[in-house]
């Protein structure tokens, strides 16, 4: 594996003790290691994004262990390092993004939309991103980088076009993804920020669970369970935090799913509605028409109601 963009540098057992790692600007290591020991790990703001194994960080006495698949936000801080002890080899990304080419992004995309009070003012200059761990396959930002990890592998002759415009993408993602997550936070009725933050992070590991399995319709018990909260405080707080009722997430969830299969013109209607997890034919043509205003047999066939 070969990039010849400037923007990515291949981090190995060779180089990684002597590696020129600049700060303030727009940069993707692409590491592949058994051993790591990196001091000063968080010296701009960056996503981590782990390829293979588990990645391990650790900011004062807490330590933070992302798995396959899922990023991270690293606040720039000083005191933190990251680590790893393993026989097996392990693939992570590290995306460096240019503090001032975000901040930039973000007055661009602040344009027309709610100011929540300036709470992402210098967002990309202080340690005040929440500390949690995503799925990527859940989140746009994740999209993005899996889709960069693909061609990095499998075709890097993809990459050597890599831009700024790509790091704006990503940037926007990001900062969207950061106003949802603050929105959320100011929407829990905690007074303490160490306990809205805490509520959230069950709150996303159980929304990530919802995600995961919607289709077969989980009890709200079984996913307060998985994020190791009562079920009443999981329902509560999902409604604060998100707007909306976890039995209405998984429900427009499943039917946005239908939608999808719908489009395709080639299942039955009763099949559909057994694969997105409706008892029966006529619950799911009762709620996907009262979530589109039309009946599933006429979506499906590009019909007007009668």
């Amino acid at each position: 594996m070969v990039s010849n963009s400037q923007y990515i540098k291949i981090v190995n057992s060779g180089n990684k003790d002597v590696l020129e790692k600049p700060v303030n600007v727009n940069i993707i290591y692409f590491s592949t290691l058994q051993e790591i020991y990196i001091q000063n790990v968080f010296r701009n703001f960056s996503v981590k994004y782990c390829v293979e194994g588990t990645m391990r960080y650790q900011i004062g006495s807490k330590k933070i262990e992302v798995p396959k698949g899922h990023f991270f936000f690293a606040n720039k801080q000083p005191n933190c390092f990251g680590f790893s002890y393993q026989n097996d080899t392990i693939k992570s990304l590290c995306i460096d993004i240019n503090p001032t080419m975000a901040n930039e992004a973000f007055t661009l995309l602040k344009k027309g939309q709610p100011d929540f009070d300036n709470l992402l003012c210098g967002e990309f200059m202080q340690a005040n991103f929440l500390e949690n761990i995503y799925y990527a396959k859940h989140y746009a930002a994740g999209y993005t980088i899996q889709k960069l990890v693909h061609y990095l592998v499998n075709d890097p002759e993809e990459i050597k076009e890599l831009n700024e415009e790509w790091f704006f993408g990503l940037t926007e993602h990001v900062i969207l993804h950061e106003t949802s997550i603050k929105q959320s936070l100011n929407n829990l009725r905690k007074v303490k920020l160490s306990t809205r933050e805490e509520t959230l992070k069950r709150l996303l590991k159980g929304r990530e669970y919802a995600n995961d399995t919607s289709l077969t319709n989980p009890s709200i018990k079984e996913i307060a369970r998985h994020c190791m909260m009562s079920e009443f405080h999981f329902f509560r707080s999902f409604r604060n935090a998100f707007g909306q009722t976890p039995y209405n997430y998984l429900l427009e969830r499943r039917l946005n799913h239908a939608k999808t299969l719908l489009a395709g013109k080639n299942k039955p209607l009763t099949e559909i509605a057994s694969l997105c997890g409706f008892a029966d034919l006529f619950t799911f043509s009762k709620a996907f028409k009262r979530k589109f205003g039309t009946a599933p047999s006429f979506y499906q066939h590009g019909l007007p109601e009668l």
